[in-house]
């Protein structure tokens, strides 16, 4: 085997290899993309429940509030909403 025959088939070797990690990353892409709609799915779902039982927590601690006659209300939260959840007006 010459060695320009061994380049061609180093070379074609390559190019296979490279279409294969195409397609790899095409699969991966595609799979990506539908576990973040997924993903987005179950965010919406689970923040609007999230925002109302935090709407509930702040009813119910203004009201002891107004009936204490405390000037401030400390709202304690444990989960984890976005940045545009957090920014309502309470």
């Amino acid at each position: 085997m010459s060695s320009q025959e061994g380049e061609d088939q180093n070379l074609d070797e390559l190019k296979s290899e490279l279409i294969a990690l195409r397609v790899q990353l095409d699969r991966e892409r595609r799979l990506r993309m539908v576990l973040e709609d997924r993903n987005r799915d179950l965010e919406t779902q689970l923040y609007p429940e999230r925002i109302r039982q935090l709407a509930n927590q702040v009813q119910a601690q203004m009201t002891y509030r107004d009936h204490k006659q405390v000037s401030y209300v400390t709202i304690k939260c444990n989960c984890t909403l976005p940045l545009k959840f957090l920014a309502c007006n309470l």
